[in-house]
C-alpha cells in the first residue's frame, strides 16, 4: 500500500467475507512494519459505517483470480454519492442522496438512511375499492383504505388519494367512516 493510497483512502477499513461486510473500522493512525513492506493500522469501531456490518459489500463481490482482494473506494461515494445500480454478490445496490437501497435476489429490500434521514415505506394500493372515507382538518373527504389499526384503538394507518397521489398517514380513527354495508 503506497503512502498516496493511504492519504487518499486511509479513513475507513471495511472487512468483507463471502460478499458480506463483517467489520467496519475508522482508521486513527498507521505505521509501517517489516522494513516498510506492510502497513499496520490503528483503528476503532466505525461510528459512521458500522451500519454496513451484515450488509452486502458496498464495492461488489471479490472476483475469482484476484491476487489481492483489496479494493480502494472513496468513502464519499459510499457516504452520499448518487451511485449507479451495481451488483453486489447476491444483491443489487444503489446509493441515492446518501440512502442505501439493497435488493436481494429473492426480492427482500433493505434501506439504510443517512444520519438524520427517515424512511417511509408506502404500500402499493392493493384494493380495487376504498370502503372508507377519511375527512381531513379542512373537512375534505377522501376515499380511503385501512392499512393497519393500532391494537389499543384510537389510531389507524390509512391510504388515500390526494391530488392524484397516494398518501399513507396515521390518523385518529374518528376521522375515518366505514362505508361498507
Amino acid at each position: 500500500m503506497t503512502d498516496t493510497a493511504i492519504a487518499r483512502f486511509g479513513d475507513v477499513l471495511i472487512g468483507v467475507w463471502r460478499d458480506r461486510v463483517v467489520s467496519a473500522y475508522d482508521i486513527t493512525g498507521h505505521k509501517r512494519v517489516d522494513n516498510g513492506m506492510r502497513v499496520v493500522f490503528d483503528v476503532e469501531d466505525s461510528k459512521e459505517f458500522g451500519y454496513l456490518v451484515g450488509q452486502p459489500s458496498p464495492v461488489g463481490a471479490w472476483k475469482q483470480g484476484q491476487a489481492r482482494p483489496i479494493v480502494y473506494e472513496d468513502t464519499e461515494k459510499i457516504r452520499s454519492g448518487d451511485a449507479p445500480q451495481t451488483s453486489v454478490g447476491d444483491a443489487t445496490r444503489a446509493v441515492v442522496g446518501g440512502f442505501v437501497l439493497t435488493v436481494s435476489g429473492d426480492g427482500h429490500a433493505t434501506v439504510i438512511p443517512p444520519q438524520g434521514g427517515t424512511v417511509l415505506v408506502a404500500a402499493p394500493l392493493r384494493r380495487q375499492e376504498h370502503p372508507f372515507t377519511y375527512t381531513d382538518d379542512e373537512g375534505t373527504a377522501y376515499p380511503a383504505a385501512i392499512i393497519d389499526k393500532h391494537p389499543m384503538g384510537g389510531w389507524i394507518f390509512i391510504e388515500y388519494i390526494r391530488d392524484g397521489q397516494p398518501v399513507i398517514e396515521s390518523v385518529e380513527d374518528s376521522r375515518v367512516e366505514d362505508l361498507r354495508d
